[in-house]
């Protein structure tokens, strides 16, 4: 059973010029087969990967299939990468997926983005949203966008059935902010975040706290952007975001700290995090790695907390599988409520 389809439209400036005709004649043949009475594989594609390394403003192979793509009547799938420099070219493409349902988005939102916030626009079924850089050095090296968004065009409203959002860096401001406009954020109840640059702390804390009765799940992700050798100065979440926020909370995923930190003062600020959550409707926690002086934390105060009547609901407490934890969190232990095995 076909489950996924690539789409190839790549036009490196360097590769023959053979190779160019080919990508743009295989999209093109691609749309044919789908408009033939011979077509048998349309019922089973499930997720498209639209894939473009360089654009020209006169390639429009990707606009002529969208209304192919709407044959396509099982697509729930659409992962788009490296599209940011030629938005307005994908407009009648992105016409083609009016039942997907789950997108991935891997390009940075900075500057104008309201051309990424049309494309996610017109996704009438969209109810999850991943958008995330290319890599981190193109969205920590580029140059910080303005302190606000524009106020979006009328027709830039989001899917109404938008719940379910992964975003980080330059990204998250722009999309929180845009579903502040409309008075969306109360309709996300799910939301992974990674890094976030300083600059942005201010919009970012504010859309989380005005989510802060409906988010049912949060995963925080990292406390440091890394590539290589280098790390990108981010904002820490230890630091900037009060857990008690979120007052009906079901799951949370608590931030890793750098790999090699052996700081007491990190871990007290750490398990200071920790202890804000209130939620009582609490399922599940997630605590990752905490870094190589994890036996700094004071794991006695964590047992005490989480094995307390003020989370009735909780079922799991999830920790790296290190050999102490039993030991360090006996009540949990006790409790079944101590999961070691490493989902990581």
């Amino acid at each position: 059973m076909l489950i996924g389809l690539q789409i190839l439209g790549s036009t490196l400036q360097k590769a023959p010029v053979r190779r160019h005709r080919a990508s743009h004649r295989m999209v093109a043949e691609f749309g044919s087969l789908l408009r033939s009475k011979r077509c048998t594989f349309a019922p089973y594609v499930r997720h498209i990967s639209a894939f473009r390394t360089f654009m020209e403003p006169d390639h429009h192979h990707f606009d002529k299939i969208g209304k192919d793509l709407k044959r396509l009547t099982t697509l729930t799938g659409l992962m788009l990468d490296d599209m940011f420099h030629a938005c307005a070219p994908w407009a009648d493409f992105m016409c083609g997926f009016p039942e997907v349902t789950d997108v991935s988005i891997h390009f940075h939102l900075s500057g104008n983005s309201n051309c990424v916030l049309g494309m996610i626009h017109m996704l009438p079924s969209l109810r999850k949203l991943r958008i995330t850089p290319i890599s981190p050095v193109v969205f920590w090296t580029a140059k910080p966008p303005a302190p606000s968004i524009d106020i979006p065009p009328q027709y830039l409203t989001p899917p109404a059935h938008l719940h379910d959002i992964t975003t980080g860096g330059t990204s998250a401001r722009h999309i929180l902010a845009w579903l502040k406009w409309y008075s969306r954020l109360p309709q996300i109840n799910i939301l992974e975040l990674s890094p976030i640059p300083p600059e942005d702390v201010p919009q970012v804390t504010e859309s989380l706290r005005l989510m802060g009765s409906t988010l049912r799940h949060l995963k925080l992700d990292w406390e440091s952007l890394f590539m290589g050798n280098t790390v990108y100065q981010c904002a820490s979440f230890i630091d900037i975001l009060d857990l008690s926020f979120f007052k009906k909370i079901k799951s949370i995923t608590i931030p890793q700290l750098n790999d090699d930190t052996q700081d007491a003062a990190a871990y007290e600020g750490l398990l200071k995090f920790i202890l804000r959550i209130s939620s009582p409707e609490l399922e599940s926690v997630r605590i990752h790695y905490p870094g190589a002086g994890y036996q700094l934390m004071d794991w006695a105060v964590v047992d005490r907390f989480f094995a307390s009547p003020d989370f009735p609901r909780l079922r799991i407490v999830q920790v790296p599988p290190l050999l102490e934890y039993p030991e360090k969190l006996p009540r949990l232990h006790q409790l079944g409520l101590l999961n070691t095995k490493s989902s990581y």
